[in-house]
Order: structure tokens, then sequence, then C-alpha cells
């Protein structure tokens, strides 16, 4: 319940918080009459800053969202709802947390965290890596890493497989630097796309599995 993410996502629709003076006097002056999530994830409007969130979430969507009048729209935005956010585990439990010392948080500090100072050999730098999609189903515990090809399609096929969002733009759903860090089968598997930056700065190669 402790761990914290950065992400390059923005969490939009759900709760969040910013500092006032960038709501105010950036933000507020464009904000949009509809579909502000949206609004919130495009790159010009996101300028490269990222959202830091809990590993487990700390609120759930009670309904599907009704950001559009087009019928079409609205169907694709339940089954994505159905298929992605109500299945998703969040806290129920503890309504006060202590998180420990939140310096860790800070870009340079947890980038380290990431790469090589995860509590319990949990960084990517310690993963082993998985030879395919199909071999996820026999990993159990332990550190692992998936590497998908940047080719149109792969990340839709190995999304499909872990249940995450289909779509990389403007970025995938959670990720960090195009790397994002799973519970999978009592372990931890990272996710990255072969183009992360993220891959060379952990000294790993970035081949990619099948």
């Amino acid at each position: 319940l402790t761990s914290l993410f950065r992400t390059d996502w923005h969490p939009g629709g759900f709760a969040w918080m910013l500092r006032s003076r960038e709501f105010l006097e950036e933000l507020l002056p464009r904000w949009p009459d509809a579909e502000w999530p949206r609004f919130l994830r495009q790159t010009e409007v996101r300028k490269g800053r990222q959202c830091i969130i809990p590993e487990v979430s700390r609120c759930h969507p009670g309904s599907a969202p009704a950001t559009t009048d087009e019928a079409g729209m609205r169907r694709d935005e339940r089954a994505a709802f159905e298929d992605f956010q109500l299945p998703v585990l969040w806290n129920q439990e503890s309504s006060s947390l202590n998180l420990g010392d939140v310096r860790r948080m800070l870009p340079g500090s947890y980038e380290k965290l990431l790469l090589s100072d995860w509590p319990g050999d949990e960084s990517l730098a310690k993963s082993q890596v998985v030879e395919s999609v199909r071999a996820l189903s026999s990993v159990d515990g332990g550190n692992h890493r998936l590497v998908v090809d940047d080719a149109p399609g792969s990340w839709a096929k190995a999304a499909a497989y872990l249940r995450l969002w289909p779509h990389v733009e403007p970025v995938i759903r959670a990720s960090y630097r195009g790397s994002l860090r799973l519970r999978w089968r009592g372990g931890v598997l990272h996710v990255l796309r072969q183009s992360s930056p993220i891959l060379k700065r952990a000294g790993l190669s970035a081949g990619t599995t099948s």
C-alpha cells in the first residue's frame, strides 16, 4: 500500500492534486468544456511533467465516464471501463498510511530506486528476462522483465495477454519512460518497450521477446 510510482501518464478523471498556481495561471484559461481528462494528457499540456501514483489505487470509479455525446464512442468507453478499470484492485482497508521518506520520489532518486535500489532485489537491473509472452504462464514469483518491440501491433498483443490498455499514444498508461512495473504471479514483472531509455540506463540489452 505504501509503494509509489512516477509516471508520464495523467490519471485524468480520477482523484488528483496539482499546484494551485499551475492550475489557475496555466490550465484554467485553456480549460475545455468537455473531455478534460484527454486535455490533461496532451503532450503540449503535459510538457514532460510527471505524476506520482500509488501502486494500489486509492479510489475506484462507480460508473463509466460520460465524456462524449457520440453513441459509438460511449460504447467503446464503457467496454474499456469494464475491461480495464472495474477489475483494478483498490485500497479499502486503510484510510491513513505512512508513506515514509517521499524524497525517494524526486526524479533522480526515483530512477535510481527503480533501476538498482528497489528493496527485495526487485529493481530492473536485477530482473531476469522472459523470452516470450507465452512464457509468462510458467513464471512464478521472482523478478522478471519482458521487452516488447516497437513494431505496430506488438504492444497491443502483449497488453491483451496482460490485460493492459492496448494503446501507446500519447503514452502507455501508468508507464515511466516506456516501462511498467507490475505484480505478476507472486513476483514483479517489468514490461518495457524496446525504445525505452530505461533499458540502457539499467545496463540491459534492448533485445526483444516474442
